[in-house]
């Protein structure tokens, strides 16, 4: 007899493996096809019932056929469109509307519209990515039109594919000029909400010079579209790139700075827990409720969840059922989506690693917070080590360092730069003949936002001069291998010292 934790995971990760099978796998099979397979694996776990180890494998084949109807049906009708459009040798796109603020950069801005292409009315509502021009300037929610000679050689990236994008257009002509809806009418929920969160990024840009401006609005929401390729390039060579990327880890380390002083109203820990929750929610909705924010949120709670319980096995299983979830609705982010795949492994490894790592370095003193910092720190850097190999074949172990000095400033400077925000969001709401009055109020507050940030600044760009050498990876089945029985052996030895202190602790007692 299984166990119901060893069932409901071991259907998750079936499920997983039968969206990323038919990800890496194309076929022109019906979705529907999958769909009566589930259902026929279903009908057996039921007829198999009084046979544990029957019925367990029928479970297993349901949830993986059901993971690859998921991400055929799904990607299914995606490629079909992609394909019909890249053998349209032009195509005009009429009243499309932007769906994502321009990226500017040197002298273009790209951006992704949606809407109908004349050339296939039969598609309906695609998605084009376009660059162009820095004139007209565009903004998110504008409806103008293009027409283009499309680029195949990049339509078919991974980011392309989490899009939906279907082509990309070089430099179109414009043949209708962009138009600003003023009113909410014709907008998607999304749309308004990217809307919000670009005119928070517009304030902070307002009142923060360059590119102080860009990395607080990167830690606030997220936003990158207005960072510049050398700090890019900085803040990579000195691995602290996540702090401009919204992500559950972010969003968990925020919440256990403030942790002390929700403790101090001495409610229950579900009632903490609660607190926590409605405070992320309210945090998401604000700054703009983009995926990564919401996928962020999501998994904050989860690591909350996780930590709360104190209890490995009940942070799994809710990280695991939060995966599956949000697979299920956008199965796409399995295998295209390496924003997703981070926040998973970041997660993963503070609920897996931070608590039995706290037990091993139970003696050492808190100094300030910074020991928690630095669990938490290389617990993330553990989990998502081999993506970032695997995906971007290097890593700078100087990034264990340069985080243990610029992580405790992140709950800080998202504290401070979010309460002034906020007056100045309020502000901004006042008519300009009254705010013009509270302009050097909000100037001299936002100077504690600045020095915060130049502080980022000052330590990558020091972590950035030392010639420490980057460790390489070979993105192959012999490097694979080594990561996975160098990761065995990690676990087995993390394993044995964990149980060690363990039992110390309990023989001490």
């Amino acid at each position: 007899m299984f166990p119901p934790y060893v069932i409901f995971r071991s259907a998750c990760f079936a499920f997983f493996f039968g969206v990323l099978a038919f990800s890496i796998i194309t076929t022109s099979v019906d979705p529907f096809f999958f769909y009566i397979i589930a259902l026929a694996c279903a009908v057996g776990a039921v007829v198999f019932r009084s046979r544990p180890r029957a019925r367990f494998i029928a479970l297993l084949a349901a949830a993986f056929f059901i993971g690859s109807f998921r991400i055929v049906g799904v990607f299914g009708d995606f490629s079909h469109q992609r394909e019909y459009v890249q053998r349209l040798p032009f195509i005009t796109i009429w009243n499309g509307v932007i769906i994502t603020e321009p990226r500017i950069q040197e002298s273009r801005q790209s951006f992704i519209v949606e809407g109908g292409i004349r050339e296939a009315p039969a598609l309906g509502s695609t998605r084009v990515y376009v660059t162009t021009g820095l004139a007209p300037r565009y903004h998110i929610g504008d409806r103008a039109g293009f027409g283009c000679k499309k680029n195949p050689n990049t339509a078919d990236s991974g980011w392309f594919n989490s899009q939906r994008i279907t082509a990309y257009c070089g430099h179109p002509k414009v043949i209708a000029a962009p138009e600003y809806q003023s009113s909410s009418s014709g907008l998607s929920a999304a749309t308004m909400l990217e809307r919000h969160r670009v005119r928070i990024v517009r304030i902070i840009e307002r009142w923060i010079p360059a590119p102080h401006a860009q990395l607080i609005a990167g830690i606030l929401v997220g936003d990158r579209t207005g960072f510049s390729r050398e700090i890019s390039l900085l803040f990579a060579a000195v691995g602290i790139s996540h702090i401009v990327a919204i992500s559950g880890y972010n969003i968990t380390v925020l919440i256990l700075a403030v942790a002390p002083f929700v403790r101090r109203l001495r409610v229950s820990r579900i009632a903490q827990t609660v607190i926590f929750a409605i405070s992320i929610a309210l945090f998401t909705v604000f700054t703009g409720a983009s995926s990564a924010t919401v996928r962020a949120a999501f998994m904050g709670v989860i690591a909350l969840v996780g930590l709360a319980a104190g209890r490995k096995s009940g942070g799994i299983q809710a990280l695991t059922a939060a995966a599956a979830a949000m697979v299920f609705i956008d199965p796409l982010a399995l295998y295209y989506d390496r924003g997703f795949q981070l926040s998973c492994a970041a997660t993963a490894g503070l609920i897996i690693l931070s608590p039995a790592l706290s037990a091993v370095l139970r003696r050492v003193k808190e100094m300030g917070g910074l020991k928690a910092v630095a669990i938490q720190t290389f617990c993330a850097t553990i989990g998502t080590l081999p993506i970032l190999l695997i995906g971007f074949g290097s890593y700078s172990p100087i990034a264990l360092v340069a985080n243990l000095f610029v992580v405790p400033l992140i709950p800080v400077i998202m504290a401070v730069s979010f309460a002034w925000m906020m007056g100045a969001f309020v502000i901004s709401l006042v008519p300009q003949q009254v705010s013009f009055a509270f302009d050097p109020i909000i100037q001299i507050a936002s100077l504690p936002v600045w020095a915060l940030a130049e502080y980022i600044f000052g330590v990558s760009r020091f972590f950035a001069s030392l010639p420490v050498p980057r460790l390489t990876f070979e993105n192959s089945a012999l490097g694979i291998g080594v990561l996975v029985a160098l990761y065995s052996i990690f676990g087995y030895v993390f394993q044995r010292i964990s149980t060690r202190a363990r039992h110390t602790d309990l023989s001490s007692t």
